[in-house]
C-alpha cells in the first residue's frame, strides 16, 4: 500500500525513537488515512495527513513536506506574540506593535485568533501547551494556506480586530495589507549573557551546540558571587547535549 511503504521508505519503524513513546498504532494510523483517500491522490493533501500523523508522537523536529506542497506568496505584516493574557501583533522588526494603542489581536478575516489557531492544531507538534501555542503563532503566518483550507477567498489584504484590552472592550477593525516578505521570528530575546540588575546572573542558551560548552564554564565561573541564576532557553530547538553536562 502507499502509505505502509511511506512508513518502509523512511526506516521509521527502524529508526524513529519516538514511535513507541505513547502508544500509536502507526500502521493502523496509516491505514485510516489511506482508507479516507479519494481515488485520485491530492499531494498537498496527502502531505498535510502523514504531517498530522507524525505531530502526533510529540517529536518537535518531525515533519513530512513535499515539492508539491504549495507556499504562501503573501503574509500578514506582522508577528504575533503570547503576553499571557491575550495575543499581541508585534513588527516584524519588534520595534513596536501593529496599532500601538490597541497592540492586542482579537481576530483576524473575522475569525478569532484562537479559532484559526485550533485550525493549525493537528498540523502543529503534540508537545507543551506552550510549544502547540508557539508553534501556532507561527503558523498563522500562513494566513494564505489557512483560508484556502477554510475555504475562504483570498485577498491583498487582512481584516485585523485590534483592541487596547485583551477582552475586547474597545476593538475595532483595522484593514491592513498583505506583503510579499515573510516576517520572521529570529532568535528571541536578543538579549546576550551577563548580570542583570540586583548582582542576578543571567545564562542566554539560544541553541544546544557543542562550541557552548566553553562558554557556559567560562560564564558559570563569573556567576559564583552572585544572588542568583536565571537560566534562558527560549527559542532553543535543541540539539546537542553538550551544553547541558557543561551546565550540570
Amino acid at each position: 500500500s502507499l502509505c505502509k511503504s511511506v512508513c518502509h521508505c523512511c526506516c521509521l519503524e527502524e529508526r524513529f525513537a519516538y514511535l513507541n513513546w505513547r502508544g500509536i498504532d502507526l500502521a493502523g494510523e496509516l491505514d485510516a488515512l489511506e482508507g479516507n483517500l479519494p481515488q485520485e491522490v491530492e499531494v498537498r493533501g496527502f502531505v498535510r495527513g502523514l504531517h498530522a500523523i507524525m505531530a502526533r508522537f510529540g517529536d518537535g523536529h518531525a515533519s513530512v513536506a513535499s515539492q508539491s506542497t504549495r507556499r504562501p506568496s503573501r503574509f500578514p505584516p506582522f508577528l504575533v506574540e503570547y503576553t499571557g493574557e491575550g495575543y499581541v501583533a508585534v513588527r516584524p522588526d519588534r520595534s513596536g506593535f501593529l496599532d500601538e494603542e490597541r497592540p492586542y489581536i482579537l481576530a483576524m478575516d473575522g475569525i478569532g485568533i484562537e479559532d484559526w489557531m485550533e485550525t493549525l492544531r493537528e498540523q502543529v507538534v503534540d508537545g507543551s501547551e506552550q510549544l502547540v501555542r508557539a508553534r501556532s503563532m507561527r503558523g498563522l503566518r500562513d494566513l494564505e494556506l489557512l483560508r484556502e483550507q477554510r475555504g475562504l477567498e483570498e485577498s491583498d489584504e487582512v481584516l485585523c480586530r485590534l483592541s487596547s484590552d485583551p477582552s475586547g472592550a474597545d476593538s475595532t477593525d483595522v484593514v491592513v495589507g498583505m506583503t510579499g516578505s515573510r516576517p520572521i521570528y529570529g532568535s528571541w530575546p536578543r538579549l546576550g549573557t551577563g548580570i542583570l540588575g540586583g548582582n542576578i546572573g543571567y545564562l542566554r542558551i539560544e541553541r544546544m551546540s557543542s562550541e557552548l560548552a566553553t562558554d557556559i564554564h567560562r560564564s558559570m565561573n563569573g556567576f559564583r558571587d552572585t544572588a542568583g541564576l536565571v537560566v534562558d532557553v527560549r527559542g532553543n530547538g535543541g540539539g546537542s547535549r553538550a551544553p547541558l553536562i557543561a551546565l550540570a
